[in-house]
């Protein structure tokens, strides 16, 4: 109960299968946007100042006073010296859906939009999910319903003022204490809250990734930054997850996403008795990363059966750890960079996950298991665990990659069938992180 929290690497996760996953996901999407629409506003602001282009901006003023109000309770619910008491009538849980729908869609414009520059083209308005309003409140059937999808489709003003989400607010210059109010928040938040370098700053788009409880080789995950979209996949499809996205991950090789594959042993439960291959290797995207295009798939999803069809696939879309070392090296200036840094934050949060699902497990006699830990870097040079993947897929495709599969194999069952745990001189090797019976 005392230990590491899971928040300091693990990005938060809801099961739309469950109905207090789904309020909380609700909640945390828009007060994602509530912080998104607040760094934008700050930006514009010091743009505004320093005589940039962002002169022309005027900010919707209803809107901020309620980002306002969503931040501090934030902040209070962060915040273990807070008392609860203190936070009665702090203005977030009064907020109509109406007030919802207009924060989170105003979390959405773009620069030009919010500074109203002209568009040669009329936007079209967003699809709407059946049933959800775009600040993930239920829409009930009937006349309402009916009003709120006529449209559907159709072109919507250049002038945003004009969007029915902002009917009767107030537009203008902010007062000075409502940017201090509003600066004060991020900066709590950034000091209180874990997840923190998982936001994305003033570029983060409030993207998440859905995905199946169960599947594999990334059958049916997509990115989506719509609440209505990810309440009606948990709706269309049983045992969905979202889970927050990391939107500033550390691109290397051309610009591109990885992820780090890790193997892990457990060759005991109760008393757990792990090992940990010391080697590993990254899944490469295919495609550059793009924040701005989520549909594509190869430019935010890792895994080879994703990726194996791809035009720019080379090389098995998989990277050596001696050549990550090496761009780690020219990054850092450390030669020793992974063995000092990163090789202890995945054997902690190996060991930190393990622990907190060991009374999930089954013990059995005779028995061993074989995970593979997916972990992705950010832009901080900060380990995050992504999944932790079942008898984990061992395909053959390079070199590189077959020679440590043969290696790995033929230890796995010196070590975990035959017993044969102490190293036997020769690198890769099964590598012991944690035994509690010799340590207890």
């Amino acid at each position: 109960a005392g230990g590491p929290s899971a928040d300091g690497f693990f990005p938060r996760c809801y099961d739309l299968a469950q109905g207090a996953d789904r309020d909380d996901l609700v909640l945390d999407f828009r007060r994602s946007a509530a912080l998104r629409a607040a760094a934008a506003h700050l930006h514009l602001e010091r743009r505004a100042a320093e005589g940039f282009s962002a002169q022309k901006y005027a900010c919707n003023l209803d809107v901020l006073q309620h980002v306002r109000l969503v931040l501090r309770r934030w902040c209070w619910d962060l915040d273990a010296a807070h008392l609860d008491d203190e936070a009665a009538g702090d203005g977030e849980a009064a907020l109509s859906e109406d007030a919802w729908d207009a924060l989170v869609t105003y979390s959405d414009l773009t620069q030009a939009q919010l500074c109203g520059d002209t568009i040669e083209e009329d936007l079209v308005r967003p699809p709407r999910r059946r049933h959800y309003r775009p600040g993930g409140g239920a829409l009930d059937g009937g006349a309402r319903a009916a009003e709120w999808h006529e449209g559907q489709g159709e072109a919507r003003p250049s002038d945003v003022r004009s969007w029915p989400e902002f009917a009767g607010q107030r537009w203008g210059r902010p007062a000075s204490r409502l940017n201090e109010a509003l600066e004060g928040a991020m900066a709590q938040l950034e000091a209180l809250f874990p997840q923190w370098p998982l936001q994305g700053g003033r570029v983060g788009r409030n993207i998440w990734i859905v995905k199946p409880g169960t599947n594999s080789k990334g059958s049916g995950v997509e990115c989506v930054n719509s609440l209505p979209d990810m309440l009606h996949s948990g709706d269309a499809m049983p045992n969905r997850l979202a889970q927050k996205y990391i939107e500033r991950p550390l691109l290397l090789f051309s610009g591109r996403k990885f992820d780090i594959r890790q193997w892990i042993l457990v060759r005991s439960v109760a008393p757990l008795r792990v090992f940990m291959f010391s080697e590993c290797y990254l899944r490469l995207c295919n495609g550059a990363y793009d924040l701005g295009d989520l549909r594509d798939r190869e430019k935010h999803i890792s895994n080879w059966q994703v990726n194996r069809h791809g035009r720019n696939v080379v090389d098995g879309a998989v990277v050596s750890l001696q050549d990550f070392q090496g761009e780690l090296h020219d990054l850092t200036g450390n030669a020793e960079y992974w063995d000092q840094e990163m090789r202890p934050q995945v054997q902690s949060i190996v060991l930190q996950t393990l622990r907190a699902a060991q009374g999930q497990l089954v013990p059995r006699a005779n028995s061993f298991e074989l995970y593979g830990f997916d972990l992705m870097v950010d832009e901080q040079l900060r380990l995050w665990l992504l999944e932790v993947n079942l008898s984990p897929g061992c395909d053959c495709r390079t070199p590189f990659l077959d020679r440590m599969l043969e290696r790995m194999s033929k230890r796995l069952v010196e070590v975990a069938v035959l017993g044969e745990e102490a190293p036997d001189g020769v690198l890769p090797d099964w590598v012991k992180i944690c035994d509690d019976a010799a340590d207890g």
